[in-house]
Parts: structure tokens; sequence; C-alpha cells
């Protein structure tokens, strides 16, 4: 017996996962702006920078 897909998702995946990847991008750039703007402290804002990641994960 074999097993054939009916749909191939890998398409669909690769995108959503491109849409993903791009827009986590975007929020790190966009709030590390934000927060060296208003803070003017370039370590706050590599702290929060590399804490966007894990928090994006956890949920």
């Amino acid at each position: 017996m074999k097993i054939v897909a009916f749909h191939d998702r890998t398409g669909l995946v690769d995108k959503t996962v491109n849409t993903v990847t791009h827009n986590l991008v975007e929020g790190i750039f966009l709030v590390s702006v934000v927060v060296f703007i208003f803070l003017f402290n370039w370590r706050t804002t590599l702290i929060v920078a590399s804490v966007i990641p894990w928090h994006s994960c956890s949920h």
C-alpha cells in the first residue's frame, strides 16, 4: 500500500514561514528604533531586541 498526498502544502508552509520571519525581523527593527529614540541607550536597545524572539517563541 502506498500513501499519496492529496494536496501538497509545501508552498503554503514555505510562504507562511517566510511571512513570519519577515514580520519578526520588521518588528525587532521597529521596536529597537522606538526604544532607542525614547531612551537613547544602545545597551537597552540590544537587550530588548534580543528578547523579542524569545517572547514570540513562548506563545
